[in-house]
C-alpha cells in the first residue's frame, strides 16, 4: 500500500513576545497574518503566542512549557529579551528560529557577528539605524543652534538588554565624533 500524504500539512509556530508595546504587538500580528499567506495554501499554520509581559523568568518558563508540549517547526522571538531567552533554550536543538526588533544582536549575545552564517538555525533582522547616522542627523538639526562645542548630549537608558546595547553603541559613536559629549543616566529595568 502507498502511504497518503495529507493535502495540507500543518506547521506549528511559537511566537515569544517580549512585552505588550505597539511595535511588538503589531509585528506579531503581521507575522500571524502574512506567514499563512506565503505557504500558498499548501500548509496550514498554527500559532502559540507567548506573552512574556517584560519578565525574563516568565518568558523562560512559558517557552519551556510550550516546547515540552509540542516541538514547533519554527520559533519567532520578538525583541531583545525574547531573543535572548530563545537563543539560550534552543542552542542545543535543531529547531529553527527567527528574531526581529533587536537593535544589537551581537551585543545581546544572540549571534556572534552580523551578515555571516552562524552555523546554527537562527536568522533575524537588525532593527534600527546606526548611531553614527543618528548623530549626523542630530548635528544637522541642532548644529547651528548650539554654537558651543562639544554639544552636550543627554541620554537616559535602562538596564534592559536592548537599552544597554543602544547605550554602548551610542557611547562608541560619540567617542568618535568631536561634535558631541555624552552625559548619561542609567535606570534599573523592572
Amino acid at each position: 500500500l502507498l502511504s497518503r500524504q495529507p493535502l495540507c500539512a500543518a506547521k506549528h509556530v511559537v511566537i515569544l513576545e517580549t512585552m505588550p508595546v505597539p511595535v511588538v504587538l503589531e509585528s506579531s500580528k503581521i507575522l500571524q497574518d502574512v506567514l499563512p499567506q506565503i505557504t500558498s495554501g499548501k500548509e496550514t499554520v498554527t500559532f502559540d503566542v507567548i506573552k512574556a509581559e517584560g519578565d525574563k523568568k516568565r518568558a523562560e518558563q512559558l517557552l519551556q512549557r510550550a516546547l515540552a508540549a509540542k516541538t514547533p517547526d519554527l520559533v519567532v522571538a520578538i525583541a531583545t529579551m525574547a531573543s535572548q531567552v530563545v537563543s539560550k533554550q534552543l542552542s542545543a536543538t535543531d529547531i529553527p528560529w527567527l528574531f526581529f526588533i533587536v537593535t544589537d544582536p551581537v551585543g545581546a549575545g544572540i549571534v556572534s557577528q552580523l551578515d555571516q552564517p552562524s552555523g546554527s538555525n537562527v536568522s533575524g533582522l537588525v532593527y534600527g539605524l546606526s548611531r553614527k547616522t543618528k548623530l549626523n542627523m542630530a548635528y544637522r538639526l541642532i548644529g547651528d543652534l548650539a554654537p558651543e562645542r562639544p554639544i552636550r548630549l543627554g541620554y537616559i537608558y535602562s538596564s534592559y538588554p536592548s537599552s544597554l546595547g543602544d547605550f554602548q553603541m551610542l557611547k562608541k559613536a560619540v567617542s568618535e565624533d568631536s561634535n558631541f559629549k555624552l552625559e548619561a543616566v542609567r535606570l534599573t529595568y523592572e
